[in-house]
C-alpha cells in the first residue's frame, strides 16, 4: 500500500509518494521477548499509519468525520503509550517525536486550522517517527537472524547450487579443451 504526503508549501500540493509495506517475516521462535518487541513494534507501525491516514484525510478535504474523530482521540491515547513501552523493551532512550506529534493534533478541527508551516512540521514529525520504526525493524530482524543459525535445508541448499556451478564451469573448460584440441 502506499500513501502520499501532502506538503503546503506556499500554498502549492507537493505529493511525495511513500511505500508503506513493512513485512513480517520476524518471529524467532527461541526469544519470547524479541517476539514481544517484533509485536510491539508491529502495534506502533499500525497505529502510526492509522493516525496519519486520518490526519492526511482532514487535511485534504478540510473536513472533520465524526469517527475519524474519536478515533483520532483513542490514538492520541494509545500511540504514545505503546511508543513508550516499545523504546522501553529495547533500551533505548525517550524518543519525543510521537509525544511532540500527538500534542499537535488535539483533534482533527485543530489540524485543519494550521498553517502552512504546521503541517508540514507535524508531517516531519510523522516522517520521523516511520523512519525510526524502520530502524527499528532492521535491528529486530538483525537480532534473530543472530538466534537461528543456518537450517539444514539452506544448507543442503547451499552446498547443491555451489556444487552445480563447479560441475557448469568444468564442463564449460573441458569443451573449450576438447575443441581446442581437435
Amino acid at each position: 500500500m502506499s500513501i502520499f504526503w501532502k506538503f503546503y508549501l506556499t500554498g502549492e500540493s507537493v505529493l511525495v509518494s511513500m511505500d508503506f509495506t513493512l513485512t513480517w517475516e520476524l518471529t524467532s521462535m527461541r526469544d519470547p521477548k524479541l517476539d514481544e518487541e517484533i509485536g510491539l513494534l508491529r502495534r506502533c507501525v499500525e497505529m502510526l499509519r492509522q493516525f496519519h491516514d486520518i490526519f492526511d484525510n482532514a487535511v485534504s478535504t478540510e473536513t472533520v468525520v465524526p469517527e475519524d474523530e474519536g478515533k483520532i482521540q483513542q490514538l492520541r491515547q494509545a500511540l504514545p503509550a505503546e511508543w513508550d513501552t516499545l523504546f522501553g523493551q529495547l533500551d533505548l532512550a525517550r524518543d519525543e517525536s510521537v509525544q511532540t506529534m500527538v500534542d499537535m493534533a488535539i483533534s482533527l478541527p485543530a489540524v485543519i486550522s494550521m498553517t502552512s508551516f504546521q503541517t508540514r512540521k507535524l508531517y516531519d514529525l510523522w516522517h520521523k517517527a516511520y523512519m525510526k520504526l524502520h530502524f527499528l525493524r532492521g535491528r529486530l530482524q538483525y537480532r534473530k537472524e543472530r538466534l537461528e543459525p543456518l537450517r539444514p535445508g539452506k544448507l543442503k541448499a547451499k552446498k547443491f547450487l555451489a556444487t552445480l556451478v563447479v560441475v557448469i564451469i568444468v564442463a564449460v573448460i573441458a569443451l573449450v579443451l576438447y575443441r581446442a584440441l581437435q
